[in-house]
């Protein structure tokens, strides 16, 4: 833990805004735009205030890039979202997501589960795509008007945050075209939430290919010790004494990973039966592929279907997946290996 933190504090030092000097006129502007007690303003209103407070039009960007790198504020320089500025996240944004991501189903582990007025009104109006929501991870849009009815004046907003940080994603189905994020987004009927996705069963964790067929397996592993970084052959003791994954980072990779499928095999739909919570199998272009948890090791387990023969498919896959890894935790350093 102590290497973990070093190497995070260490990150956050690097970082060109940590050490960056600001006019004086910033700080004003932050301190009118923070006492207004708001969960967001629009651009409009912030630009008022800025004016007021001398910063020049040519700043204003600049001053808003700076306090969200900080964390003082939320602002993302993208269609749909550039036109509000995030003053308490929680507000704003945590609870309306959390209306879907939550502990909708009771288990062995935990009898307790979230069920609000608004859950039982969307049960009643529609039954079946709400259990496909609980039970599937799978949302469908017309939920959203009934789940998010008291931030309707949001709801596009909304919907575009959870996707841009990976709490939803966009199911495309029967199109080819190259959609950008914001089309796609705003186009789709359903999306995928990783985090409410149900357990696999035996059958996918020990046969997920046709009798005599073969494929490649590596490991994606993870760790702060550099004595195991440093090691020809890591042993599983390795990995459950010195390994650590991250909490959600599985979660993460999935949503990353289908959307990633989704524009490399347009041909071939996602078939969401073979998504679960620690396991997944799809396809790059028509070739399948399972990824899958290995939380007793420590470790993300990849299996690509070919001979030996495509071992650079394996190769190349391997380097995609550390990216899109990489893309989910900046701080973390992953080495994976076949």
């Amino acid at each position: 833990m102590k290497s973990v933190m070093i190497t995070i504090e260490s990150s956050m030092n690097d970082a060109d805004y940590t050490h960056q000097l600001v006019p004086l006129s910033w700080m004003k502007t932050l301190d009118e735009v923070t006492n207004l007690k708001r969960s967001s303003i629009t651009i409009q209103e912030y630009s008022s205030i800025a004016s007021s407070c001398k910063v020049s039009s040519s700043d204003e960007f600049d001053l808003l890039r700076y306090f969200h790198e900080m964390g003082y504020l939320m602002w993302h320089d993208q269609p749909v979202l550039r036109d509000v500025i995030i003053l308490d996240p929680i507000e704003f944004f945590v609870k309306p997501a959390a209306l879907i991501i939550c502990k909708h189903i009771q288990d062995g582990n935990d009898p307790t589960m979230h069920f609000l007025p608004v859950h039982s009104k969307c049960k009643k109006m529609q039954f079946n795509k709400f259990n496909d929501l609980t039970t599937k991870g799978i949302l469908n849009s017309c939920l959203l008007p009934i789940l998010w009815e008291q931030f309707a004046d949001r709801s596009a907003i909304l919907l575009h945050l959870m996707c841009r940080y990976g709490l939803l994603v966009p199911l495309l189905y029967n199109t080819t075209d190259e959609l950008s994020d914001v089309v796609a987004v705003a186009a789709s009927e359903k999306y995928l939430v990783p985090s409410l996705l149900s357990s696999s069963s035996n059958q996918y964790k020990e046969q997920w290919l046709d009798d005599g067929a073969s494929y490649q397996t590596c490991y994606f592993v993870f760790s702060s010790s550099e004595d195991m970084k440093a090691k020809c052959i890591i042993q599983s003791s390795d990995l459950r004494s010195d390994g650590f994954l991250p909490n959600g980072l599985f979660e993460r990779l999935v949503g990353k990973v289908v959307g990633w499928c989704q524009f490399t095999s347009k041909e071939v739909q996602i078939n969401t039966d073979l998504l679960f919570k620690d396991l997944v199998i799809l396809r790059y272009g028509r070739q399948r592929f399972r990824l899958s948890l290995q939380k007793d090791l420590n470790t993300i387990r990849l299996d690509v279907e070919g001979m030996v023969r495509l071992f650079i498919n394996l190769l190349y896959k391997t380097t995609t997946m550390i990216d899109i890894i990489h893309s989910c935790v900046d701080v973390i350093e992953s080495f994976g290996g076949p």
